[in-house]
């Protein structure tokens, strides 16, 4: 009789013990590939406190919770019902500084999506430098190096890229007929035999001896001495010079 009581008993506890209430956790990353989040889905308790961890990959930053509180790359929540998380990331982003040495524009050309002056990170940008009329393009300086034009970059980080822009020159080619010199004098910045796209040169005839100057003709045709040329092109000039019958010696 005291066992068949005994198992009631047992019997009795046993059924009025409940099993435990457990709630579903359902975890994602957003994009799948911007990082993880620990744990993965799985089932908790009622009641339980879960800790989640949001890990960004490379090229990403976490950015913020869905389903859940909190600012930073980890936080908690209590399982009293089923639950859903995202933890959401974004690319990183950087600057891209564009300089210029001389006169001319870079057209910015985004070959992969991203955003105007901060690009998400791996976006590529061609840059395509735009010389201003009588200049011609150079070299690329800083981030980017060569003279190809356009030419491509990789944003992976902060960039600071210099186009170099150059004035275009011209030779200055004198002849002359008879017997003297020309002088060249420059009245703006330039070089001797080469000068820069709009440099201004005052050419003065010299006659030797009995010569005397007559006139200037080619890209010149004027009878002033001195005369003065803007370099905006190739160009050729020649003093005439003849011999003076009325020239008398001392």
């Amino acid at each position: 009789m005291k066992k068949l009581l005994k198992l009631f008993l047992l019997l009795v506890v046993i059924s009025c013990t409940e099993d435990p209430i457990l709630y579903t956790l359902t975890t994602s990353s957003n994009p799948p590939e911007g990082g993880t989040l620990t744990p993965e889905t799985s089932q908790f308790e009622e009641g339980e406190t879960v800790l989640l961890n949001a890990t960004p990959s490379e090229e990403y930053t976490f950015f913020n919770w869905v389903g859940a509180t909190g600012s930073g790359t980890s936080t908690s929540i209590v399982m009293d019902s089923d639950k859903t998380v995202t933890a959401v990331f974004t690319k990183k982003r950087y600057a891209l500084n564009l300089n210029v040495e001389g006169e001319g524009t870079v057209k910015e050309t985004i070959i992969k999506a991203g955003v105007k002056t901060d690009y998400d990170s791996g976006t590529i940008v061609e840059l395509t430098a735009n010389p201003e009329s009588e200049w011609v393009f150079s070299e690329w300086k800083g981030d980017l190096t060569g003279s190809e034009n356009p030419k491509q970059i990789t944003i992976d980080g902060p960039k600071e890229i210099t186009a170099v822009f150059v004035k275009k020159k011209y030779p200055l080619t004198i002849e002359v007929s008879g017997n003297g010199s020309v002088e060249e004098k420059i009245i703006k910045q330039g070089k001797s035999t080469d000068y820069n796209s709009g440099t201004i040169v005052e050419l003065t005839a010299i006659p030797t001896g009995n010569w005397e100057f007559v006139e200037w003709s080619g890209d010149i045709t004027s009878t002033e001495n001195p005369v003065q040329i803007t370099i905006d092109g190739t160009k050729t000039v020649k003093a005439k010079f003849l011999i003076s019958y009325n020239y008398y010696p001392h």
